[in-house]
């Protein structure tokens, strides 16, 4: 496990409503590096969390 970040994400997002650090969560994912294969994981990425986005 990481520990997550809250301070640095409050400084760097400050434009953005941060919640309290209890409620989120942060995933790192490698991507390939060929251009379609990416945009294929960041889409299908985008499907499956669509529903989960708060902010």
């Amino acid at each position: 496990m990481v520990q997550l970040p809250h301070q640095f994400f409050q400084t760097a997002c400050s434009q953005l409503s941060i919640p309290c650090k209890e409620e989120y969560g942060v995933e790192i994912l490698s991507l390939p590096q060929e251009t379609q294969k990416q945009r294929l994981h960041k889409s299908t990425l985008n499907d499956r969390t669509a529903d989960e986005r708060r902010i």
